[in-house]
């Protein structure tokens, strides 16, 4: 029905698409439209612009930082509970100090890539991490309390999930008392990875190595998407 003749040549509609991640293109292309495919742009000489992604340097737009923590003789979920009471305190002391200014590393995401060991850290968050912040002040850091805590996995409802999007992006105000209060600590599997884009998110633990590279990038890319909120 779409093709049309040229020079007495028939000629099929092209077929575009646009995508971020994509694995066996060729075969899925053929397969579902019998056609060839062609990447546009193709591959460029210069790797620091590929059309897709230009590299700027840190000193003209924040980027981000990647710390990696080998723990050794710890198990792993003692190792998490330490990096997230750290990180959760270390934050609320910068909240403290310049105000404002803190509001992108107050909200902690915990990426895991499996369903189970989000669960168990769950717990841990709600028990462990929550008496280790509250006295965290003895160790230099600043006392805080967790008053919300929210999933963002195949477990939480289609209409739970768009409330946990929006109130991903109300700010910290150092000078809330009560109403309702921001996300401390969100935990999600690699539902995060596609369509989350809060611009205010800046800081992510990532509970183990996630099982292809591309995961990883489009799942810690989730944070300091903003020049004002590196990551």
């Amino acid at each position: 029905l779409a093709t049309w003749t040229v020079d007495g040549k028939a000629v099929r509609p092209k077929v575009i698409a646009s995508t971020a991640t994509v694995r066996r293109a060729a075969e899925q292309a053929h397969a579902q439209f019998d056609r060839r495919l062609a990447v546009f742009p193709p591959p460029v000489l210069d790797v620091s612009d590929s059309f897709f992604a230009k590299e700027r340097p840190t000193t003209v737009r924040p980027g981000r930082r990647y710390l990696g923590i080998c723990a050794t003789g710890l198990r792993m979920k003692s190792t998490e509970v330490r990096v997230f009471s750290t990180l959760l305190a270390a934050s609320q002391r910068l909240m403290d100090r310049y105000g404002q200014a803190a509001d992108p590393w107050m909200t902690l995401v915990g990426y895991f890539s499996a369903l189970r060991e989000l669960a168990g850290m769950r717990r841990a968050v709600d028990d462990e991490v929550n008496n280790n912040i509250f006295r965290a002040n003895r160790r230099g850091l600043a006392k805080r309390r967790l008053y919300e805590v929210q999933e963002l996995t195949s477990r939480v409802g289609s209409s739970e999930i768009r409330d946990v999007l929006d109130r991903l992006k109300q700010t910290f105000d150092p000078a809330q008392t009560k109403g309702r209060r921001p996300i401390d600590v969100l935990l999600a599997t690699n539902m995060i990875s596609v369509g989350v884009d809060v611009s205010r998110l800046g800081l992510m633990a990532a509970g183990g190595q996630p099982k292809t590279t591309a995961e990883y990038i489009q799942a810690t890319s989730r944070v300091g998407r903003d020049k004002d909120g590196p990551g």
